[in-house]
């Protein structure tokens, strides 16, 4: 059996309930950490994240375990246009802040998109990841990047390579890494010693629908055995993200405890 310290859960996961009534659920189930979106492009689900993070803190008493970037223009930082890639990394510098600000560890950052090109990374890019290294130091902030497409990960290795500092490290997707790995879970074992945080959900390693964990064909046997053998110090997170809707409050309480459930299951 793993011995766990938190249990997590990315707060927007689904349910026509209000923001408060999501959290409410949250620490009733006995959660002991959420993770946050970090960004104003979502507000109708998110709510002003300031806000958020005070409901969060101040009156459920969760720890807040990440902050995750805003990530539809995360390329930019290989962007060659210097006033794209400047304003991308005064977005993670602002993220920095906030999450020093109100006692978050980590926050997480996705290096690329779907399209980006293995074979021609911009180094520029790769040096400009230092101005958020050294100020993550600066603020005692963790820089989590996050394993993405299969193209991407030759961007994360070179970051990870390039970047030894103890406040750059690993955000491990499951789901990405079954859709583009298929159950070989290689990245985990060898990124183990710089995780600083995990989304886990399922698939049928087609597509990432971010599903719950036993929605899916990864084999789940298989990833428990990784995990015995790694034992993960950061907490173990859902990141499920699905549209669905619910007669009642406690219909809802019912579904997030069932999340729970999943994540026990992968340490017994």
């Amino acid at each position: 059996m793993i011995k766990l310290n938190k249990l997590g859960l990315y707060a927007w996961f689904g349910g026509n309930v209000s923001i408060d009534s999501r959290f409410k659920a949250i620490k009733e189930v006995g959660f002991d950490c959420v993770s946050l979106y970090w960004g104003d492009d979502y507000l109708s689900l998110t709510g002003n994240k300031y806000e958020t993070i005070k409901l969060v803190k101040e009156k459920y008493g969760l720890e807040v375990e990440n902050l995750h970037t805003p990530y539809t223009n995360a390329y930019d930082l290989f962007s060659i246009d210097e006033d794209k890639a400047n304003a991308i990394i005064n977005l993670y510098l602002s993220c920095i802040d906030d999450a020093s600000k109100y006692d978050v560890p980590v926050i997480v950052i996705h290096l690329t998109n779907d399209n980006c090109n293995p074979n021609n990374i911009n180094l520029d890019g790769i040096k400009r990841i230092k101005t958020l290294v050294d100020y993550a130091k600066v603020k005692n902030v963790k820089l989590a990047f996050e394993n993405l497409t299969y193209n991407g990960l030759a961007y994360l290795d070179l970051v990870l390579t390039t970047y030894q500092d103890d406040c750059v490290g690993f955000c491990y997707d499951l789901g990405h890494d079954h859709v583009f790995s298929k159950n070989e879970f290689e990245i985990l074992k060898k990124y183990q010693n710089r995780l600083f945080a995990m989304h886990l959900h399922g698939n049928d390693g087609k597509w990432d629908y971010h599903q719950r964990i036993f929605d899916g064909n990864i084999d789940l046997v298989k990833f428990k055995e990784v995990l015995q053998e790694i034992k993960p110090k950061c907490p173990l997170s859902l990141e499920v993200i699905q549209k669905l809707n619910f007669n009642s409050y406690a219909e809802f309480k019912e579904y997030v405890k069932l999340l729970k459930e999943d994540l026990l299951s992968l340490v017994k």
